[in-house]
C-alpha cells in the first residue's frame, strides 16, 4: 500500500500522529497554507515519487497534485540524470552527491 500523503512516515507512526508535530504549516482551510504543504511536500519526495498518481486519486476535491510533482521530475532528469524508481539500489536524489553535479544554484 503506498502512502501518498508521506512516503517518510515510518511503519510506527500515522500519518496524523505525524501531522500533529508539524507546527510550521498551520491547520487552516487557507490556500496559502496549503500550497505551502504542497510545496514543502514536494521537495520532499523529489526523486521518489514515482509517479503512481495516488495523490491525485485520494485528494478529496481533485486537485492535479502531479502537475508540481511532474515539474520537479523534470528537473531532477534534466539536471541529475535521475529518474526515481528506475533502480531500487540507485541512492535517492536528495541523498547523494556527485563531483560533476551543478552548482549554480549555491551562491
Amino acid at each position: 500500500v503506498v502512502d501518498s500523503i508521506n512516503l517518510a512516515i515510518t511503519a510506527d507512526t500515522t500519518a496524523e500522529e505525524k501531522a500533529q508535530k508539524i507546527k510550521w504549516i498551520e491547520k487552516s482551510p487557507e490556500s496559502s497554507e496549503n500550497f505551502g504543504y504542497h510545496l514543502v511536500r514536494a521537495m520532499h519526495l523529489a526523486g521518489r515519487c514515482i509517479d503512481c498518481s495516488e495523490c491525485e486519486r485520494v485528494c478529496p476535491v481533485d486537485i492535479p497534485i502531479r502537475f508540481l510533482n511532474k515539474k520537479l521530475e523534470k528537473v531532477a532528469k534534466e539536471l541529475f540524470d535521475y529518474k526515481a524508481g528506475l533502480d531500487p539500489e540507485q541512492p535517492s536524489l536528495v541523498s547523494s552527491f556527485k563531483d560533476e553535479d551543478p552548482e549554480d544554484f549555491i551562491r
